[in-house]
């Protein structure tokens, strides 16, 4: 899943998983862009396997949510939780999504 910044300030961004956890938190500075991964499943050295999420991209801005992005602001973090089509309701330990949130740090440890 792809997060873009087009904030004025740093943001950090993460998926997770109510039954696996987090994945990484990545920083993203303004105008930038990164990959975020799921959390880990298997660690075996040089062979990661990460939770699958959907491909896509999220555009974070100030403004009010609009097609051009959501709105992020220092005390409005966004959470969005990711359904399957079609998907009615899930059970909560298969519920997973994507938080972005503003931040200070240039490093963000759960």
């Amino acid at each position: 899943m792809k997060v873009t910044n087009k904030t004025s300030f740093k943001i950090c961004a993460y998926c997770w998983h109510t039954k696996y956890g987090f994945g990484d938190p990545e920083v993203i500075l303004p105008e930038k862009s990164e990959e975020i991964r799921g959390p880990l499943l298997i660690d075996q050295g040089d062979e990661k396997g990460y939770l699958a999420f959907p491909e896509g991209e999220i555009i974070c801005h100030e403004h009010p949510d609009d097609d051009n992005g959501f709105q992020v602001t220092p005390s409005q973090p966004l959470t969005i939780e990711i359904k399957k089509e079609g998907e009615k309701e899930i059970k909560e330990e298969d519920r997973k999504g994507i938080t972005v949130e503003f931040t200070t740090s240039d490093l963000v440890i759960f």
